[in-house]
């Protein structure tokens, strides 16, 4: 009898825990709604497996990216070759590419590969069967990388949704925002050209030599391509 009673108890106090623990659950949920500025914009973290890279990463509808523990091959330098390695698994953190996307290098046993961070989230969560070759940032953030905010388009509404959310302008030539030179040295520079070196040239008037490059081909500035 004593023994049944003590099995009892022991059942109670677990049951007690139990109870107690979805209580903690149900009131960390509850905080975690009513923390949120925009409770519609809750949305659950899904993981999927990135393709080709099963069993190494997966990527979320949140934008994020994870390693799973593997081996990589690393160099030795006192051994003077690369040797495996093994690499726990984690959260990546995204570097940034000139362009202001995020991406992430995935490698595993030799095998290395950059991806931007949209791109993956896209390829796994969004649907394409147009098969359209971009992907639009819908709020114009290259850094908000969400499902939610990701969409497949064309480049000409890539472009298009560049100039009506303001990320790209119209204007042209001086009246661009992000023009370094006037249309009076545009056509110095392209007088000069087979006369001097393009590296002497973006030198002298602050720019890159790829700009050189882009005025001599009216690749740029094409609103002056037949002045002299």
């Amino acid at each position: 009898m004593l023994k049944q009673n003590v099995i009892l108890l022991s059942t109670i106090k677990k049951y007690r825990v139990w109870i107690i623990i979805g209580k903690l659950i149900m009131a960390v949920s509850v905080w975690l709604l009513l923390s949120n500025p925009n409770p519609g914009s809750f949305v659950m973290e899904i993981w999927k497996d990135i393709r080709g890279w099963e069993g190494f990463y997966q990527v979320s509808n949140l934008g994020n990216v994870k390693s799973f523990e593997r081996i990589i091959m690393l160099y030795n330098y006192r051994a003077k070759r690369k040797v495996p390695v093994l690499c726990r698994g984690r959260i990546l953190k995204p570097g940034l590419n000139t362009q202001g996307y995020h991406f992430v290098v995935l490698q595993n046993l030799g095998n290395k590969k950059t991806y931007r961070v949209s791109r993956l989230v896209a390829l796994h969560f969004i649907p394409n069967p147009q098969d359209k070759p971009q992907i639009n940032h819908k709020d114009g953030e290259k850094l908000n990388n969400r499902s939610d905010n990701l969409e497949w388009v064309t480049p000409s509404e890539n472009l298009q949704h560049a100039y009506d959310t303001g990320l790209r302008s119209h204007l042209v030539g001086e009246k661009a925002p992000n023009n370094k030179i006037t249309e009076e040295n545009v056509l110095r520079i392209k007088g000069l050209k087979g006369i001097k070196k393009q590296t002497d040239i973006a030198k002298e008037y602050g720019i890159s030599r790829q700009h050189i490059s882009r005025i001599w081909n009216n690749r740029t500035w094409k609103h002056l391509a037949n002045e002299k």
